[in-house]
C-alpha cells in the first residue's frame, strides 16, 4: 500500500511524464530526456534543440560565416568582432590554455587539419609536417581587444570542436531551466 502510494505521489496524476527526444547535431545523436507534463515538455525541448543549433551556427569554428571563421580566415590580417559571449567563451578558453601551461591549445587547429578528419581523407602526415603546422599553434597569439579578436599569424586557426558540445548543452540546460523543467 505505501509503495502504491509513493508511486501515486510520483506521477502526480499524469503530470510527471516521461518526454523523449533525439536529434542529429554536431556529428552525433543528442537525446533529451525530460520529466514533467509532456506538453510544457515538448515545447521546452524544441527551444533546447534551437539553442544548440544556434551555437554550432555562431561558435563553431566549421560553421561557414560564423565568428570564429571569420577569425580563421582573417588571421595574420584583420580584427573580427565579437559579441559579448563569444568574447567570453574565448577568455576562458584562453584561461584554460594559461592553467596548462599550453597543454591545452584551440589554436591546435593548423595540426588537426594535418590528419584531414574534416575532409574525410584520414591520414597519417609526416614528422617533418608536423613541426611546421606546431609553428602556428601558441594561444598567446589570440588577441581580444575593444569586443574584436585577431589571430597574429596567417594560418592560425582557432579550433572550438575542444569546448563546442559542452557549451551547448550547458546553453540548452540553460533554456530548459528558463522554461520551467526541473526533471
Amino acid at each position: 500500500v505505501f509503495f502504491s502510494f509513493c508511486c501515486f505521489l510520483i506521477s502526480g496524476c499524469g503530470s510527471n511524464e516521461k518526454y523523449e527526444v533525439e536529434k542529429f547535431l554536431y556529428g552525433t545523436n543528442i537525446k533529451i530526456v525530460l520529466y514533467g507534463k509532456k506538453s510544457d515538455m515538448k515545447k521546452a525541448a524544441e527551444l533546447a534543440f534551437q539553442e544548440m543549433e544556434r551555437v554550432d551556427k555562431e561558435i563553431n569554428n566549421h560553421s561557414e560565416g560564423g565568428v570564429f571563421d571569420r577569425i580563421n580566415k582573417n588571421a595574420g590580417k584583420n580584427k573580427e568582432k565579437l559579441n559579448a559571449e563569444q568574447e567570453e567563451i574565448l577568455k576562458r578558453v584562453i584561461k584554460a590554455s594559461e592553467e596548462t601551461y599550453g597543454k591545452y591549445d584551440v589554436t591546435i587547429s593548423p595540426v588537426f587539419d594535418l590528419w584531414g578528419f574534416e575532409s574525410g581523407e584520414d591520414k597519417l602526415p609526416n614528422d617533418e609536417k608536423i613541426k611546421e603546422a606546431l609553428k602556428l599553434v601558441n594561444y598567446n597569439d589570440i588577441v581580444i581587444d575593444k569586443g574584436e579578436c585577431a589571430l597574429l599569424k596567417r594560418g592560425e586557426k582557432i579550433e572550438t570542436g575542444s569546448f563546442l558540445k559542452g557549451y551547448a548543452i550547458y546553453r540548452a540546460r540553460k533554456v530548459l531551466e528558463a522554461n520551467g523543467v526541473k526533471s
